[in-house]
């Protein structure tokens, strides 16, 4: 379960798809089941979540979007707030975001003195994001700064 800090718009009839990161002794790429909650990759009417499951140290990739992966699903969410996702769009390969939006965050709220911050990047010299919803885009949700390029 999630409490977001803001609104957001998700298509109700996507399902939703969670990063698990199970094979990712033999492969880390989004084309293998394995490494999805339902066994199967993401396809495009999905929203795909990276929770705190199988995060990893800032720099590091821990998920490629690869030849053998479909290219598109409906919304991305990061919602980690452990660590960090970082997605590679491999060469000549497109992340296409159908009808929903990117969003990086649920949270960024101070629990007292405890802060939790979701981090996430994308890396790929010649991958493409594509964020083709005219009415959506990517959203930054939380109570402290975020900032994309």
């Amino acid at each position: 379960m999630f409490f977001l800090t803001g609104a957001v718009t998700v298509d109700l009839a996507s399902a939703q798809v969670f990063w698990t990161g199970a094979n990712s002794g033999t492969d880390i790429n989004w084309s293998d089941g394995a490494n999805w909650n339902t066994a199967s990759s993401p396809g495009s009417s999905d929203l795909v979540i990276f929770d705190d499951t199988d995060t990893a140290a800032q720099g590091t990739v821990n998920s490629v979007v690869d030849a053998g992966f479909g290219g598109t699903i409906s919304a991305l969410q990061f919602t980690n707030t452990d660590g960090y996702h970082t997605v590679q769009i491999a060469d000549g390969q497109t992340l296409n975001i159908a009808s929903g939006d990117l969003t990086v965050g649920s949270t960024s709220v101070d629990f007292g003195s405890t802060v939790a911050t979701v981090s996430a990047a994308f890396t790929g010299a010649n991958g493409t994001l594509s964020l083709n919803n005219g009415s959506g885009g990517l959203l930054y949700i939380g109570l402290g700064t975020g900032n994309g390029s």
